[in-house]
């Protein structure tokens, strides 16, 4: 949605793009990708590993800034476990937004 709203900004339309494959997840998208499937938009935290090692190349788009809401999630319904309690309350200092910021580049 991120990705089609950000196209749309610029009167390109999902009929526009000549869509082969659609994946649910971003690293079957960067595999495919580096097989020589064409082209996506990824994250960067998604793609890091394969443009890491070569498999991959970024390619910056002019004048598309696309950006998307990530929510973190826990069950109301049952105790949290010791590890998951430390790890929101680690994304919930403040000493550690731009840290965070930084993985959502």
């Amino acid at each position: 949605r991120a990705v089609l709203a950000a196209l749309a900004s610029h009167d390109i339309s999902q009929e526009d793009l000549k869509i082969i494959l659609e994946l649910a997840n971003a690293e079957a998208i960067v595999s495919a990708v580096a097989s020589g499937f064409g082209v996506a938009f990824v994250s960067h935290a998604s793609a890091n590993f394969a443009l890491e090692a070569g498999c991959v190349k970024e390619v910056p788009v002019r004048a598309i800034t696309i950006t998307r809401k990530i929510c973190m999630l826990r069950s109301c319904a049952q105790p949290i476990s010791r590890p998951a309690e430390i790890f929101w309350g680690f994304i919930h200092e403040p000493e550690n937004a731009e840290s965070i910021r930084k993985l959502g580049r």
